[in-house]
């Protein structure tokens, strides 16, 4: 035992009284064990207690829903105790060890009433039927991490046991994890560093798409947003926010044409006069290298030409393989071929013009024309391809107008296949254009998800949805609504305009942006951080809650005795 002593210290009713404590003790220890002596002499006038056998299961599961936060509250302060109470936490968890081994031995050591008191807390808590639903009805959010802590602990040791008890094991786990308010709390702190989104929400975001809030999060969030779409005003910000994300997937679109050049479409618009800028772009870059090449007609040449024509054939009328002949012996090969061995790319450049001019031309007819026109791409690739193995020098220049302009191919296909209506293209547009103009056998890059631009096709119908709101609409809510709101509404009730323009907060373009970026993006530090705190937290947060608690509940009885 320590030795006390006497200290005098001052009541809450101005009164001073004489306290025996622990020589040594603390401010903070003085006052805890005063309060003890005074709540001892001045014991407080107890509220009946409640008779919870009495009331039916309706009633006890409403009582425990009440009681809720004050649980949850006292649910904090256990966990947070090694924390903010490191000392007093390690030493309740000491003297619990301490007198759990005492008790082993034969005779009184002096501290097994530390133990037995800690067994009197769970008796209390637990020890008889009425025990147990007084105790879940007033301390729910307890009584769910002691429950998990316990099927927890109980599935850790049978888990190596293996077999039946294993499988065993590993369903106790999963209840210990559902019904554990400390899991629950460390999973979303976890997923708050780390959050989990889906590769093609990923893809989208790193090719510059900025989806709504909705979109971005999806499920339910992303099909009450759909449908808020048709609630006046509101619904025309947000489907103003959608077609924003739309112009970032065609820009995204744009770039995969522009950055093989070194270019970029942050300055275009998402619209028909952008793909006119991009296949300016392309073409000039086009043009700057066949000031320094030669163009030879070889073998291969012919081989692949003759091939393409050949395959073509077979789905096109008499009269229409007789214009794709005409068209192949007098633009292609009456122009290139003449005496000389090797043809300046300067002088292939009206041929090269005029192959796309008749692409774009016939692919814009109807059955027969179409394939002509794509019959006519396909040659001008193979024009292509020609100059890079005759001119080495400028093979990665060429390459990289190759690479655009293939990709430009399916944007163009893309934008036709929208519709005349639309002036951009659409998920739904640009998936059918990146399936359309797959050239590999029965379809095979587009089955296997690796065909060209198909990544960003797919991740758009994903995520986007297949359709773009109409743009009309959008602009009505910027040119009427939002104005109309901030002039107070004309005949809309105060409230709701308020209220109309929270909700249309997330949607203005740099709130959209931002609201992306924060539910997604994370340094590789806190994603590495929020990983260990989903693996690890659910068991530091159970030891923390019941060393945390137990420091709390033996505090009084330490420092009476002084150990």
């Amino acid at each position: 035992m320590a030795e006390t002593e006497q200290r005098q210290v001052r009541t809450p009713d101005g009164k001073v009284m004489t306290v025996k404590a622990p020589v040594g003790a603390t401010d903070e220890q003085l006052m805890g064990f005063a309060k003890q002596q005074y709540e001892a002499a001045n014991p407080p006038v107890a509220a009946p207690a409640k008779n919870y056998q009495d009331m039916d299961p309706v009633e006890l599961g409403l009582t425990a829903i009440g009681n809720i936060p004050k649980s949850g509250v006292q649910f904090v302060k256990d966990i947070t105790a090694p924390i903010h109470s490191p000392v007093e936490t390690a030493e309740g968890v000491y003297a619990l060890g301490k007198g759990l081994m005492q008790l082993a031995i034969p005779g009184e050591q002096g501290g097994e009433d530390v133990a037995r008191q800690v067994g009197q807390y769970f008796v209390d808590r637990y020890g008889s039927i009425d025990a147990v639903i007084k105790t879940a009805v007033e301390d729910p959010v307890g009584v769910a991490s002691d429950v998990a802590s316990l099927f927890s602990g109980g599935a850790s040791l049978v888990g190596k046991v293996g077999g039946k008890a294993g499988a065993i094991a590993d369903k106790a786990a999963a209840v210990a994890n559902a019904v554990d308010p400390a899991t629950l709390a460390a999973r979303g702190v976890g997923r708050a560093l780390k959050p989990r989104t889906n590769p093609a929400l990923e893809t989208l975001m790193a090719a510059g798409v900025k989806p709504t809030i909705g979109q971005t999060i999806g499920g339910a969030v992303g099909s009450l947003e759909e449908k808020l779409t048709s609630v006046p005003i509101v619904g025309d910000v947000i489907s103003s926010g959608r077609a924003r994300a739309a112009g970032d997937l065609t820009r995204a679109a744009f770039n995969r044409v522009l950055e093989p050049l070194g270019e970029t479409a942050a300055d275009l618009q998402p619209n028909r006069q952008g793909l006119a800028k991009v296949s300016d772009k392309l073409n000039n870059a086009y043009d700057n290298i066949l000031d320094n090449v030669s163009f030879t007609i070889d073998d291969a040449f012919v081989d692949n030409v003759s091939k393409v024509v050949d395959e073509t054939s077979t789905i096109l009328t008499k009269e229409e393989i007789g214009r794709l002949n005409d068209i192949v012996s007098s633009k292609v090969f009456g122009r290139l071929a003449g005496d000389a061995d090797a043809i300046a790319g300067r002088n292939l450049k009206a041929t090269q013009s005029e192959l796309r001019k008749l692409a774009s031309k016939f692919s814009r007819g109807g059955p027969g024309d179409s394939e002509i026109g794509e019959a006519l791409s396909k040659i001008h690739d193979e024009v292509t391809q020609g100059l890079i193995r005759h001119n080495p020098d400028q093979a990665a220049a060429l390459k990289a107008v190759d690479s655009g302009y293939a990709n430009y191919v399916r944007l163009r296909k893309a934008f036709s296949m929208a519709g005349k209506k639309s002036d951009g293209l659409t998920p739904a547009s640009l998936d059918a254009a990146v399936r359309a103009t797959d050239q590999s056998v029965g379809k095979g890059d587009v089955a296997r998800g690796r065909a060209l631009m198909q990544d960003l096709s797919s991740a758009g119908v994903e995520v986007l949805g297949p359709k773009v709101p109409d743009s009309g609409t959008a602009g009505r809510a910027a040119a009427v609504g939002i104005p109309t709101l901030l002039a107070g509404g004309g005949a809309i009730e105060p409230t709701t305009a308020i209220l109309s323009l929270l909700a249309a907060a997330p949607y203005i373009p740099t709130t959209q942006g931002l609201i992306a970026d924060l539910i997604t993006k994370r340094t590789p530090a806190a994603k590495r951080v929020g990983a260990q705190i989903q693996k690890y937290g659910p068991t530091a947060s159970r030891a923390a809650y019941q060393s945390g608690r137990l420091g709390d509940r033996l505090e009084p009885y330490l420092l009476k005795t002084g150990r």
